[in-house]
């Protein structure tokens, strides 16, 4: 495929640098991509849509296919949505110009959009400042630290649904969330980086909240076996105690409780 198409592919799907693989591996006929080059996609369209329901084509070739054209069918919606209220807006500028009258939906709509747009690309722009300045170490604490204060159900023990949404609530907070595939590829792998320290992370913050108050735990789990007239000290117990008061700690925690005891 010539590279004047690729550049317009990548253009018109708004391709991560990740996907750009993808246009080499799908052949698209020139006819297509020519109306392509001068604004007209339903060939495009069309040709891609006959790629996914084609039995004879590879597996994987028919899910790139659909992918391109969900992402297509995606930019060409919210590429008309915006126009028309653009449109909206501009003819209700030309006809009530000098006149005040009552906002329309159209054009509140078209106002609150364009508020958030731009407040939207103001924070994604610091967001990816941000990340560049950050090592990735700083950036792991900063996650921790964020979904510890977004989820302080956390202080009771690890879960691991809780971690999922607190990595999507800091994306969502710093203004990326959605837009990953807009980072460039050095923040991308950065980003990456620091999120597999995250899980490790929170486990550690979690496991010194419980040993930071180890001896009140200790004496609480010796009351409780004295209370069920049981004398043996066993990781197990200690585990059945800990669950019995909504904690779920680790086996550091556990280990740590049985051989003081």
């Amino acid at each position: 495929m010539d590279i004047k198409y690729k550049l317009k592919l990548v253009e018109v799907l708004r391709l991560r640098p990740a996907d750009i693989e993808l246009i080499s591996s799908i052949n698209l006929s020139i006819s297509s991509l020519e109306l392509m080059m001068n604004g007209n996609y339903d060939a495009l369209a069309k040709e891609l849509d006959s790629i996914v329901v084609d039995e004879k084509v590879s597996e994987k070739t028919r899910l790139i296919a659909a992918s391109l054209k969900t992402l297509l069918s995606l930019n060409r919606a919210s590429d008309e949505l915006d126009a028309a209220c653009n449109n909206m807006l501009i003819e209700d500028d030309s006809e009530l110009e000098d006149t005040p009258v009552e906002e329309t939906w159209e054009s509140k709509m078209y106002r609150e959009k364009q508020g958030d747009s731009k407040k939207n690309e103001l924070s994604f722009k610091e967001a990816k400042k941000m990340l560049k300045d950050t090592p990735v170490e700083v950036l792991t604490a900063q996650y921790c630290e964020f979904i510890m204060q977004k989820f302080p159900q956390l202080r009771d023990g690890f879960d691991n649904g809780l971690y999922r949404m607190g990595m999507g609530a800091y994306h969502e907070h710093i203004g990326i969330n959605g837009k990953e595939y807009l980072l460039p590829t050095e923040i991308n792998q950065k980003v990456y980086f620091a999120r597999r320290g995250v899980m490790d992370g929170l486990n550690k913050i979690i496991d010194d909240i419980f040993l930071g108050e180890i001896d009140k735990w200790e004496s609480n789990y010796k009351t409780w076996l004295s209370q069920r007239n049981e004398t043996r000290v066993s990781k197990k117990s200690i585990k059945t105690f800990f669950e019995e008061q909504g904690k779920h700690v680790s086996d550091k925690v556990l280990d740590r409780v049985k051989m003081d005891l």
